[in-house]
């Protein structure tokens, strides 16, 4: 274990249920908790992580609150992380939505910045997997234009405009899916949009 394992709770405190089985895992696994409370979401993330050279801020957030459960973990290595959280699952700690690692792109960012990155990229991911189980279903509906010839090779049975359709929606869809970096959420949204139209159509086409 590394001396300077941390683990950031926001929204997660020790008078709650979920926060005192949290502390509970995170003090077996001799990793330091440190709650962190509405009032330090305008302090950066290296101040709260006791990194060199991060001063407080001088005042207290008083905006809107934040209700999201945020998990923030400092120098956790990959191993110790996946620990971390197979004990979760294994101790019936539900799912935490936002969690990150303190790293040395966002020490300089306040709390709330971090939240709101983190929301935004919880939402694309939502949506990244809205457009992946549109594209299985597609597939498993496309599959059905398909036939086999007599030497067992899948052939085309029936072309339509909406299998054509369909097929195009498809391969746009994948193509996004396999980009490396998300994209923004209006690209997901137009794609998804187009593909579950494009299985709207067809479905009206086959009935």
């Amino acid at each position: 274990m590394a001396k300077d394992e941390l683990v950031l709770l926001y929204q997660l405190d020790a008078t709650s249920e979920k926060g005192l089985k949290i502390r509970e895992i995170l003090s077996r696994l001799n990793i330091r908790a440190k709650t962190v409370s509405h009032a330090m979401l305008s302090q950066t993330i290296g101040h709260l992580a006791d990194l060199p050279g991060h001063a407080p801020h001088p005042s207290e957030y008083n905006g809107e609150p934040i209700p999201d459960e945020v998990l923030l973990m400092k120098d956790l290595s990959d191993t110790r992380i996946d620990r971390l959280l197979k004990d979760f699952r294994e101790n019936g700690v539900s799912r935490i939505d936002l969690k990150a690692v303190v790293t040395p792109h966002n020490q300089k960012w306040t709390l709330l910045d971090l939240i709101t990155e983190l929301r935004q990229e919880h939402a694309v991911m939502g949506r990244f997997n809205q457009l992946h189980q549109s594209v299985q279903m597609a597939d498993r509906l496309l599959a059905g234009d398909t036939a086999s010839d007599s030497a067992g090779a899948p052939v085309v049975a029936v072309l339509t405009p909406a299998s054509q359709n369909l097929s195009a929606a498809v391969r746009e869809a994948r193509a996004l899916l396999s980009t490396r970096e998300l994209p923004e959420m209006d690209q997901i949204d137009a794609i998804l949009a187009r593909l579950k139209t494009a299985l709207a159509d067809y479905q009206a086409q086959k009935n």
